[in-house]
């Protein structure tokens, strides 16, 4: 396939467009087309979890170092609940999905949901200032426990500090993740391109990481 028609079938799948009204566009049959629009999908999924700040920042709120984030499964959860990826699914399969699809078209949603919110998502803009201390702090000791933390003066100058550093992480962590979602919703406006955004970014991956 030329670089030409390939990009005529990434740009249908970035436009939203069902295989079957892209035969058009593509110039291919309704099965070919849904057939690639299956590996942009997983294509789509696996760029946001390796370039985390494209597409709106999907990666960064979908997952984390284990894979899926927690906040990441309730949100996609709550699309699936509410029927948007049920309606996105029948739009696009409406004879139904293979195997293995669900996840994918869930994480296509979440994304392309992502892509229209506009946010600059830097840490002054995700966090209030005194969490952003408490952050740097928490770091801060963080890093002494890694360097120091089994240094017999250390143990016996500290004996709970190890494990009061342990007890506290979750607790920030859900802080931060708190955070992280009321700056979403509070400081983000609609991305006029977003279409644009996904197009660019799979095309970008695409060409480190082909088909």
């Amino acid at each position: 396939m030329s670089e030409y028609r390939f990009l005529k079938i990434l740009r249908a799948f970035a436009d939203d467009v069902p295989a079957f009204e892209a035969k058009k566009l593509t110039g291919f049959s309704a099965s070919t087309n849904r057939d690639r629009f299956a590996q942009l999908r997983q294509a789509l999924v696996l760029a946001a979890l390796r370039r985390p700040m494209d597409f709106g920042g999907a990666g960064f709120f979908l997952f984390d170092r284990s894979g899926y984030s927690q906040r990441g499964k309730l949100f996609v959860q709550e699309l699936i609940r509410e029927g948007t990826v049920k309606s996105h699914i029948k739009r696009h399969r409406p004879r139904g999905v293979k195997d293995g699809e669900t996840s994918y078209f869930a994480l296509e949603v979440a994304i392309r949901m992502f892509s229209h919110i506009h946010l600059i998502k830097d840490m002054d803009t995700l966090y209030p200032d005194d969490l952003i201390e408490a952050l740097t702090n928490f770091q801060n000791v963080g890093e002494f426990l890694l360097e120091y933390g089994q240094h017999p003066t250390v143990i016996e100058r500290f004996p709970e500090l190890s494990d009061r550093f342990v007890k506290a992480a979750p607790g920030l962590k859900a802080i931060v993740e708190t955070e992280q979602l009321m700056a979403l919703r509070d400081k983000s406006t609609e991305h006029h391109y977003a279409n644009d955004l996904i197009f660019d970014g799979l095309k970008r991956f695409l060409l480190k990481f082909p088909l």
